[in-house]
């Protein structure tokens, strides 16, 4: 994907500066109880996640800058809301656990390889993307039953299960495929030598 390295702090890249500052807000919220004020908030960064990738595209600003804190938004949004909503107990524990174990370990997976072998990250496959929207969805259902004041009923637990699933498979799938994928490039260079490396683009989320 090309950037346009000249213009790094475009109307895009402020709108992702914008979600990172959200999510110390949305923390706030979640640590005093205000469930109804942190799914407003988390809606909002979430919408303003589609809106900085559709304005990055539609006016050419497809930056170095964007792609490296466009995953670093979402992660610190998506932590926040695992982390401090399975210690709220607004979903369960196992579930927070899977979900920040899967991404740690995705983030230091590529760190590791980034260093040792030098891979471009691949895009998003299908399975990460759905995983993604089924933990955004699990987050707005469960601050939803939070703030009406219901308690945990047959069709949030479903999800939680759902959303599970769907996130230790999207792991193992990163693992055992993209991982075996990015490993084959080790000799990429050496069959193209003096060809520019593709710039880096958003993780699997």
């Amino acid at each position: 994907m090309a950037t346009n390295g000249a213009r790094g702090f475009t109307l895009a890249t402020k709108i992702t500066v914008t979600r990172m500052l959200l999510s110390p807000i949305f923390v706030i919220c979640l640590v005093y109880q205000r469930s109804g004020l942190a799914l407003l908030v988390f809606i909002i960064a979430s919408l303003a996640d589609a809106v900085d990738g559709h304005l990055a595209r539609r006016r050419g600003e497809m930056t170095a800058l964007g792609a490296m804190l466009d995953p670093i938004a979402d992660k610190l949004l998506m932590f926040s809301a695992y982390i401090v909503m399975g210690a709220n107990g607004q979903i369960p524990l196992w579930l927070s656990v899977v979900v920040v174990s899967r991404d740690v370990l995705i983030c230091v997976g590529c760190l590791t390889l980034f260093m040792t072998v030098g891979f471009t990250t691949p895009a998003p496959s299908l399975l990460g993307k759905s995983t993604t929207v089924a933990q955004m969805i699990t987050v707005i259902a469960a601050l939803t039953a939070s703030a009406g004041g219901a308690k945990t009923s047959i069709a949030p637990l479903a999800l939680f299960v759902l959303t599970g699933g769907l996130t230790i498979a999207s792991g193992l799938h990163y693992i055992f495929f993209g991982g075996a994928r990015m490993m084959s490039q080790r000799g990429a260079p050496a069959a193209g030598a003096g060809e520019e490396r593709p710039s880096g683009q958003a993780a699997e989320r």
